[in-house]
């Protein structure tokens, strides 16, 4: 795979207490399967923003169980992807891709979703 498509990336997924007050906390972190990455803009100097926007959607994908119904914060320190979910609209075409899917994940999950930026020192999703 190109260099410039290697990417790896991660989420912390912290839940509300439960009836006895305790929090539980996932922490993921991986690579892009080549599968994804390889619809990708072929023309890009970098892919950081589609990371971002495929790393902002994976938790729901992999734990809808944990989404369905609930109220969510999403903090995201890349601003352009940041926007983007806000907006609910990227021009790229793949960036668009994963923003629908992102927003049909919490619509069908019945997610009331709120989207903030945060700076990247501030991001405990980083060092996973």
């Amino acid at each position: 795979m190109d260099e410039r498509r290697k990417g790896r990336g991660g989420f912390v997924i912290i839940t509300p207490p439960d009836r006895h007050g305790e929090r539980s906390a996932i922490v993921a972190d991986g690579v892009q399967p080549k599968s994804v990455v390889e619809h990708f803009r072929p023309d890009l100097a970098t892919y950081i923003g589609q990371y971002e926007l495929l790393w902002s959607a994976a938790p729901m994908a992999s734990y809808p169980e944990l989404f369905r119904g609930r109220k969510v914060i999403h903090f995201i320190d890349n601003s352009g992807a940041c926007a983007a979910l806000i907006k609910g609209y990227a021009s790229a075409i793949d960036c668009g891709l994963i923003v629908n899917a992102y927003h049909a994940m919490g619509i069908s999950l019945g997610c009331n979703v709120y989207i903030a930026h945060v700076r990247s020192k501030r991001n405990i999703a980083d060092p996973p």
